[in-house]
């Protein structure tokens, strides 16, 4: 199963082919960041939607499934919080990336400048 985009613009005109569904949402109800969140992270919403996904070559959903999914439904303020978490908890993991790649980097030079002078017989 692919991504789960959130688009949070209200269109005025759209195609949705059987590739796209749109969701409208009562936004006095369910926060649509919520939402994308519990569809993509939620572990009993993740189990549902991999058993209940179907197709022969690629699997995928259909509206009738999605409707079907059972959804724990916080009052607003707590969706709010969730998400606060989740936006603050990908901030964490990006910065932890970058340093993760500032690390490699370095050990990718240290270990070009080791050999270099190995090979040039400077270590001893």
């Amino acid at each position: 199963m692919g991504d789960a985009p959130l688009y949070q613009t209200i269109f005025q005109q759209r195609i949705n082919s059987k590739h796209i569904c749109c969701i409208t949402l009562n936004q006095k109800k369910c926060l649509p960041g919520f939402l994308h969140a519990y569809f993509l992270y939620h572990p009993v919403a993740r189990s549902f939607l991999m058993e209940q996904a179907k197709g022969s070559i690629m699997e995928g959903l259909n509206m009738g499934i999605i409707k079907e999914l059972p959804v724990w439904m916080p009052g607003v303020s707590k969706q709010a919080e969730i998400v606060e978490k989740i936006k603050s908890l990908f901030g964490n993991a990006a910065i932890l990336q970058a340093i993760y790649q500032r690390k490699l980097n370095a050990l990718t030079e240290l270990k070009q400048s080791l050999l270099a002078k190995a090979f040039a017989g400077e270590l001893t």
